[in-house]
């Protein structure tokens, strides 16, 4: 059976992008809506620049224009000559050049023209505006009117008739200088009217024009204040503070105050001074306030002084207190004593286990290098041990909740000689069931995993019965010795199997990864074996350019 391939293709009508196809790889819109009316063929391609370009390249679109092509003048179709190679058209629209062997006139034109502003298309004479029937108007340029009217010096002048100007005379020999008896608009000079008509006399200037201008006068005209006093310059004036000859000292100081003062302490320091003016020094003496009444030299050598001072730094109050000659010493154990003034206190170790030594005054208490504990030692609190831990026993027993061994290596059996005859290993108390057991038993000479009435304290060769181990077992070399496997159906792929159990009949086994082999369904006869792609089975289909 021949295989059957199919282009990618889509139920609409827009055209597949760069994106969509490959170069070379053709792809159809099926238009389904419309029965493929629009229906094209595309083909990617690349341009001069070697970038991807799309083309249609047919299609029912383009066949079926083909198809409607004729010879009658039908709207959108394409011409397609008779046997005599002749069409029928309507209005042809194209640039002509050379001479036609038949051609004819025409009795309009397709579009009408304006001639000086005349619509004209060939069906009837036109008359222009300006232009007489018999065509013989002057051209020149003149006319008999203006068809517009202008004005000349404000009167409107179209050429019909002469006209005045305002201001010239008929003769035209005015005086055209520019000087007239009057303004025809007064104006004023210095606030007087002046229209030239008559002189005029300006408020200031005297006749003859020669009035003095630099700006002086004997007053002002509106007095100002200079310092306080009122100035017009009619009379000299003379300004507070300022003496006549005008050198007074203005630095800022004198030589006395206009009003003697008084300088006041209050306080825990009082002090009023003498009347001071500026002209000689004062000086006085301030009294402190008493807060202390208790005068006089205070402790001794049984006694030793009691100062009390305020917020000021001031001392408000003194006294004394005795000095202890004898004190008391007790302990955890025993009497008190009371230690007499000038006897000796002495801090005694023991042997082994406490030291004491006095430095500079000081007394030192603590452990020897090497300690020896005599009794039973509890300790409360965490136990830190920075050297080696030895513990000489029958036993050891660790209550913890978890014990966490920093060492990568725990050694059993340390000290053993000779031939080894007891098992060795790790027992798990299990309470009322039979403890478990990892180690390695030796009369097997075997590592053995199982359970028994054993404890911790059992020694020898332990009575273990065989338990099972449940774990993924690695070795590139298993002997299995006698027994059976039970339990295995499906073996892994990391294990060197298919990770099934069964495959389809005909189908065609492929990879899934570190998962089981996978299988494909039986295919048709024709069909090929196609990728699905990345992370996709592979499947029998026919060739099938999928759609877009």
């Amino acid at each position: 059976m021949p295989t059957i391939i199919q282009i990618k293709r889509s139920e609409g009508v827009t055209a597949p992008t760069t994106a969509q196809l490959a170069e070379a790889e053709l792809a159809y819109t099926q238009d389904k809506t419309n029965d493929g009316a629009s229906a094209k063929l595309y083909i990617e391609s690349l341009n001069n620049a070697g970038a991807a370009v799309i083309h249609a390249v047919g299609g029912k679109y383009y066949t079926d224009i083909v198809d409607a092509a004729t010879n009658n003048n039908t709207a959108s179709t394409i011409v397609k000559r008779d046997a005599s190679g002749n069409f029928a058209a309507g209005t042809i629209t194209a640039a002509l050049t050379g001479n036609a062997s038949t051609a004819t006139s025409a009795a309009t034109l397709t579009t009408a023209r304006t001639i000086g502003g005349v619509s004209f298309d060939g069906s009837a004479n036109i008359n222009l505006p300006g232009v007489n029937t018999a065509g013989n108007q002057n051209t020149t340029g003149s006319a008999a009117t203006l068809t517009t009217a202008r004005t000349i010096g404000g009167v409107s002048f179209d050429g019909s008739a002469n006209i005045d100007l305002p201001g010239v005379n008929t003769a035209g020999n005015q005086n055209t200088t520019g000087s007239a008896a009057t303004l025809t608009t007064a104006r004023t000079i210095g606030g007087v009217s002046f229209n030239g008509s008559a002189n005029i006399d300006l408020p200031g200037v005297n006749t003859a024009g020669n009035q003095n201008t630099t700006g002086s006068a004997a007053t002002l005209t509106t007095a100002r204040t200079i310092g306080g006093v009122s100035f017009d310059g009619s009379a000299n004036i003379n300004l507070p503070g300022v003496n006549s000859t005008g050198n007074q000292n203005t630095t800022g100081s004198a030589a006395t105050l206009t009003t003697a003062r008084t300088v006041a302490i209050t306080g825990d320091l009082t002090y009023t001074s003498g009347s001071f003016d500026g002209s000689g020094n004062v000086t006085g003496a301030g009294t402190l306030a008493t807060v202390n009444s208790n005068v006089g030299t205070f402790g001794s050598t049984t006694a030793v002084p009691v100062i009390t001072v305020n917020a000021k730094g001031l001392v408000t109050s003194v006294t004394t207190d005795n000095i202890s000659t004898s004190f008391t010493i007790a302990g955890g154990s025993g009497s008190p004593a009371v230690i007499a003034g000038g006897s000796t206190l002495t801090f005694a170790g023991t042997s082994n286990e406490i030291n004491t030594a006095i430095t500079a005054g000081q007394v030192q208490i603590g452990l020897p290098d090497d300690v020896t504990i005599g009794q039973d030692l509890s300790v409360t609190r965490n136990l830190v041990v920075s050297g080696n831990l030895t513990v000489n026993g029958t036993t050891t027993t660790v209550a913890t909740t978890n014990t966490v061994v920093s060492d990568l290596l725990l050694e059993l059996g340390n000290g053993v000689t000779g031939s080894p005859s007891s098992d060795a290993g790790i027992i798990i108390e299990r309470g009322s069931s039979n403890n478990a057991f990892m180690g390695f038993d030796e009369s097997e000479d075997k590592f053995i995993v199982g359970t028994g009435t054993f404890t911790g304290a059992s020694t020898g060769n332990l009575t273990i019965t065989v338990g099972t181990l449940l774990a993924n077992l690695e070795s590139s070399n298993v002997t299995i010795t006698g027994g059976s496997i039970t339990g295995i159906t499906d073996i892994t792929v990391a294990d060197g199997g298919t990770g099934a159990s069964t495959f389809t009949a005909n189908g065609v086994i492929f990879g899934n990864g570190t998962s089981a082999l996978g299988v494909t369904a039986t295919g048709t006869a024709g069909q090929v074996l196609v990728s699905g792609g990345s992370g996709a089975a592979p499947s029998f289909s026919n060739i099938d350019g999928g759609t877009f």
